[in-house]
């Protein structure tokens, strides 16, 4: 018999829409214990001299449709730490975009 497969859910959004929230209601309502992990978390993991590193994590401003936008882009250091075994990441793990117009 082969130990229960992880179950991981990713909620996705900008500031202050309620993820922290959804995540807490979700541990209220289902049947197994979920941990809550925010992104900052495993950012905060990273030594400082790995921020606008290319192995580690570079914050990008570009713009997308007349917009800025920011492309974060991992390293090799981020993408062993959130991978977390010596397998390759899917695409969707290599690159997230969020846009603001605070920028």
């Amino acid at each position: 018999m082969s130990a229960p497969r992880p179950h991981v859910i990713i909620i996705n959004g900008v500031g202050s829409v309620g993820k922290s929230s959804t995540a807490r209601a979700l541990q209220t309502v289902t049947a197994e214990p979920f941990l809550h992990v925010a992104m900052d978390a495993f950012v905060e993991m990273l030594p400082a001299a790995m921020f606008g590193h290319p192995e580690g994590l570079v914050f990008e401003t570009v713009q997308d449709q007349g917009k800025p936008s920011v492309v974060i882009r991992t390293g090799g250091v981020l993408e062993r730490a959130m991978r977390g075994s010596g397998t390759p990441s899917p695409p969707w793990r290599r690159r997230a975009t969020t846009s603001s117009s605070m920028m």
